[in-house]
Formats: structure tokens, sequence, C-alpha cells
């Protein structure tokens, strides 16, 4: 097994942070290029990090395989096997990842996909990976229809994209359509609240459930929120373009994903990808520490796409609200998106097909440029205006 150590960053001390992190937060950080501890995903919403309880582990799939890596040695363990070409047939062949699942001792199970349609789990742990323990299905999915019902929440299921409880409330993210995503809230017996409204990055969503909090990327940096009552704060050196993907309340260590360049002072100007654990303040403490979300300017819109311009976040969504001629693509594609749904044998498929659109959209348009360098470089403009006029044809 190949040792990785270089690549593991220093865990820095709050002391050593103050220079580089406002307010003294987080506690510690360790930032990681992505190639130490995962494979390239074909797309982002088929990336998935997760720690183990304690947090000395991190697993990370990205769709096709897992990979678990041990903070403590550096070490990346394949705990799946490689996909394998669909042709020739090979019945026992791995098709991709069918999600991932920590036991209660640090042990990770990994559910793939066979080619002859069954399911096959593999494990690993601190001590390396098991192989092949056992033939079943994975775990299901949250079944939202009974989360719904349960907390008397007046929304379609087909339009939730993830639902989190405790005893003090109940979070979801609701599809508004065309790309909106609203984190929503309601405590029991009240009435429900949005949290944020956003795009794409609302996907991953991650909720402390015993420090009653929630954990969501804004176009700021990453916020925490304690629900049912609290306000936002941003959690002190993040960014925007910053996604969390997994929190463990026992070690409270928060895994996030940084597109380019790491959390530390030497990763800083790194052009690759990174995972950063950030270790955060008690919730008490986070209270008096964390600062307060700004407020967004109020902006001006010159044109009309099909999402309300007073909500307008990313570089991306205030150009279409400045450029009547991308206005006029957002609103043809968001008519012909919505007679998709509602004629499409798939719906489900098909908002996840709109979602990884949007990212790959930014992801290539308006990646890493501010509003004033989007509006200067003309290939912007081209640029969405491809992407717009190819996915209108594909629908």
């Amino acid at each position: 097994m190949k040792r990785h150590g270089w690549l593991v960053a220093c865990v820095l001390s709050a002391a050593a942070l103050a220079g580089a992190w406002a307010q003294g937060l987080p506690e510690a950080v360790q930032s990681l290029p992505y190639a130490a501890v995962g494979g390239e995903p074909s797309s982002e919403s088929e990336l998935a990090l997760s720690l183990s309880p304690g947090g000395k582990l991190l697993a990370v799939s990205d769709g096709a395989r897992v990979w678990l890596y041990r903070r403590d040695a550096g070490e990346r363990i394949a705990v799946t096997p490689a996909p394998v070409p669909r042709q020739p047939y090979n019945a026992a062949g791995v098709t991709g990842v069918e999600g991932m699942q920590w036991q209660s001792d640090a042990t990770l199970l990994a559910w793939v996909r066979l080619q002859n349609g069954s399911a096959q789990a593999y494990a690993a742990d601190a001590g390396g990976a098991r192989g092949p323990v056992l033939q079943a299905q994975p775990a299901p999915g949250p079944d939202l229809a009974a989360f719904v019902a349960r907390h008397h929440i007046a929304a379609d299921p087909d339009f939730i994209l993830n639902a989190y409880a405790n005893r003090q409330t109940a979070v979801w993210t609701e599809n508004r359509g065309h790309g909106s995503l609203v984190l929503m809230e309601q405590a029991p017996g009240g009435k429900p609240r949005p949290l944020a409204q956003g795009g794409w990055e609302l996907d991953t969503v991650v909720f402390d459930a015993q420090a009653s909090r929630v954990i969501y990327a804004t176009d700021k940096g990453i916020a925490v929120h304690g629900v049912p009552e609290g306000r936002a704060e941003l959690v002190s050196g993040t960014r925007a373009g910053d996604l969390a993907y997994d929190f463990d309340s026992a070690s409270r260590w928060l895994v996030l994903v940084r597109q380019t360049g790491g959390c530390d002072a030497a990763s800083a100007a790194s052009k690759e990808r990174h995972v950063c654990l950030v270790r955060l303040p008690p919730a008490a403490a986070a209270k008096d520490a964390a600062q307060p979300v700004p407020a967004a300017p109020p902006s001006g819109p010159q044109a009309q796409p099909s999402f309300d311009c007073s909500k307008a976040r990313s570089t991306t969504e205030q150009l279409l609200c400045e450029r009547a001629p991308l206005a006029a693509l957002d609103v043809e594609l968001s008519g012909l998106y919505r007679q998709a749904l509602e004629r499409g044998p798939n719906p489900s498929a098909l908002k996840k097909q709109q979602i990884d659109w949007m990212r790959e959209r930014d992801a290539r348009c308006t990646a890493g440029k501010t509003l004033a360098q989007a509006r200067a470089d003309l290939s912007v403009d081209a640029c969405l205006r491809e992407s717009y006029h190819q996915r209108i044809r594909l629908l």
C-alpha cells in the first residue's frame, strides 16, 4: 500500500491561524489535494465525502469507486474495485457506486452495482480494505413522502432534494425549478421559513442534529445556521464556491471542497481542487465568534429571466438579470424544462440532469470570475449563449 504522507498538510492551531482566519476561527484546519484522497468524479453530483464516527477516517466516492483516507497516516485505501467495461459482458463486473454507510465501530460499508444487476458490499476500516463482505441491497434512501407527512410540510415530495430532522426542527431543500433551490426549516407546530435561496450549491447541505444547526454554502462562504432559532454565521476563512459535504458532531470536523487552492497558507496559491477539514468550535462558542452573513447588495436588473432577480446570487444569475438576450434564453429554457418535467417518464432523472447542467454551465463560463470580470470578458457571454443553446436543443 503506497503512502502519501508528503501530501498531508499540518493541522494548524487556532493561534497559528489568527493571521489567516478572522475571529480566531476555526480551531484547526487540514488541507489536502483532492487527488490524494479520491478519484475524479464524472460530475459534481456524483461526488460524496463522509467522515467516520470520531472523524479519523474520510470516505470518498467519485461515483465509480470508493476510497478510504487515513488522516493520521496520509494513506489512501481503495475500498471497491474499479468499474469494468460492459463489453465483453462480465456478470461480476462493477458498474458504479450505489452508496456508503458507516457502522458504529468506524467500519465503512460501500455498495457497488454489478453488471448482473445485483449489489455487492465491500468493507474497510483503519486497518485497510477487507474486500467483499455480503451481497445485499444498500440501505434505502429517505422516504420523502413519509417525511412530508410526518412533519406536516406543505411541499411536493418530488421536489425535495434533502431532508433532515431532529426533535427541534425539520430542514429540507426544495427545488423550485430552473435551478432555483430554497433551504427551508419548520419547527413542530410552526410555519415553514426559508433559510437560504440559491442554486446547485444548496444540493450539498449538512445537518448537525446534535447541536441543531444546518451548514450550507453561500456566496460569501460556508454558513452555520442554528435552528429553529438563530441566525446564519460564516465560518471564518471560507469563501464563495466552497461546498460543505459532511460534519462529525463528536469531533466537530467539517468536510468541505474548494475547487481551486487549499484552506491553509501553504496551499492557498495552488491551482488544484482541495478537500479541507475544518474543526468548528462548540456550538455555544460559535455564536460568540462567528461572523454574521452580510446581506447581498440590492441590484437593478435590466432584463427578466425565469427567476426573481432580487434574489440573484451567483455571477451567472446576475449576468442573466443584466442582459436581455441571455434572459430570453433562460425563459425559453425554463418553459421547455417545465414541459419536459410534465411529459417525461422520469422527472427525477431530469431534475438531476438540470442541476448537473447548471453546475457545468457555471464551471465552464463564470467560475472564479467576479461580476465585474465577467462583464468585461466577452467570452463569458458567448460561453453562456452556447451553453443555453445546447441545453435548449437537447430538451
